[in-house]
This record gives structure tokens, sequence and C-alpha cells, in this order.
């Protein structure tokens, strides 16, 4: 039976090396992507948004107005 071990760290793991001592020595975050991307071969854009259920001709099964709470869900995928 044969073994193998854990990969080695990518080579950027040495940016955070002082973070326990200087946490503003980590590097910034990218910006949000806008316009044009492409994601597992097929090109999307930030502007992309789903039409309402009613603009496609669904009635809506709940009342609207600001006082409706609505559930939070956690979608992990």
């Amino acid at each position: 039976m044969s073994t193998a071990t854990y990969p080695p760290p990518p080579p950027f793991y040495r940016l955070y090396k002082d973070y326990s001592n200087d946490p503003k020595s980590a590097p910034e975050p990218p910006p949000p992507i806008e316009g044009t991307y492409v994601l597992y071969g097929c090109n999307y854009t930030t502007d992309d948004a789903l039409p309402s259920l009613e603009d496609q001709g669904v009635r809506q099964l709940y009342p609207k107005g600001p006082n409706i709470g609505f559930p939070k869900i956690n979608l992990m995928c």
C-alpha cells in the first residue's frame, strides 16, 4: 500500500507569513469583477439578472410590501 503526502502550499502563502503579528501586512482582496468574465468555459456578465416571475407571466403568491419577512437561506454549492 502506498501513501502520499499532502501537496505543498501554493507560493502565495508567503504573502501572509506576518499576518499573526501584523494583520495589515496581508494584501488587499481583489476588486469585484465588473463586465464580462469566463467561468467554466462560459461567458457571463455582471449585468446578467433573472427576470422576475411576474415578468415571466407567473402570478406572485405572497403579498408585496416592505413588512414581509423572508427566511435567510444559506445555499452551500
